[in-house]
């Protein structure tokens, strides 16, 4: 990636607004509707700007692609702006939190009718890992309901997300999953979830340069959307594994 993360989606949003003026509705309806796409990406990735200006952007642009993207039209484009809809209303600033979460969810389920197992596994695999984000952060509905339904979600995922094909994928489920259980108070069944996820990772370390360490491993911590780096991944999850340890055998 060139450039300062923080200034590659501002050219990227001024093309597409560009590109609108001549691919209007009326002239090019899927050209339109590629661009909205587009540009609520853009907006939802942006860095700049006042966040909670940048969602609705996101949304409006992504509900504006969704009158020309239906599930009989195009089923793929349909299902990809439903996941999409459905990551922007869990981080949504503005609105009630709860109806935002039931949102959420709304919009992940439909995403899981055409990103199925058969038809696209890793597609299915990262709705069914956004869904058990959302429903960990679930208001309404019981609360023992909704992590059991987190850990269906988590455990789907894993069936994709093999150690050898995905390893920092798997990691970082099974880390969250060593999570959940830890809320449940299945001390045992954390150790077991945070250690493998340790393992995983651990055994990547001799894979990736030093240099190109913290770029590589940056990633999205899925229970609170925070970026942070290998590192302090691996040291949150020996510090869960401590806790948990010392649960279990004390």
């Amino acid at each position: 990636i060139i450039g300062e993360k923080d200034q590659n989606f501002e050219p990227a949003i001024r093309w597409h607004k560009r590109a609108l003026g001549i691919h209007t509705y009326e002239a090019d309806s899927a050209k339109w509707a590629c661009t909205q796409y587009c540009l609520g990406n853009a907006y939802s990735n942006r860095i700049l700007g006042e966040s909670h200006k940048n969602q609705e952007r996101a949304i409006q642009c992504y509900e504006n692609a969704l009158q020309v993207y239906t599930r009989t039209t195009n089923p793929n484009g349909w299902a990809d702006l439903q996941d999409n809809l459905g990551i922007v209303y869990q981080e949504r600033l503005l609105g009630d939190k709860s109806e935002n979460m039931e949102k959420a969810i709304a919009y992940l389920k439909k995403a899981l009718l055409v990103h199925t197992r058969r038809v696209n596994p890793l597609k299915w695999a990262l709705s069914q890992r956004n869904l058990g984000v959302a429903y960990g952060k679930r208001i309404l509905g019981e609360k023992s309901e909704n992590l059991k339904s987190e850990i269906r979600c988590y455990k789907n995922a894993l069936l994709i997300y093999n150690r050898n094909a995905f390893p920092l994928d798997r990691a970082i489920t099974l880390f969250n999953l060593g999570l959940v259980y830890k809320n449940l108070q299945q001390f045992k069944s954390a150790y077991q979830s945070f250690r493998a996820a340790i393992d995983i990772f651990e055994s990547l370390r001799s894979l990736i340069a030093p240099e190109n360490y913290k770029s590589i491993t940056d990633t999205q911590a899925l229970d609170d959307k925070l970026i942070i780096s290998g590192e302090s991944f691996t040291q949150e999850a020996k510090r869960k594994l401590a806790e948990d340890t010392h649960l279990v055998y004390q």
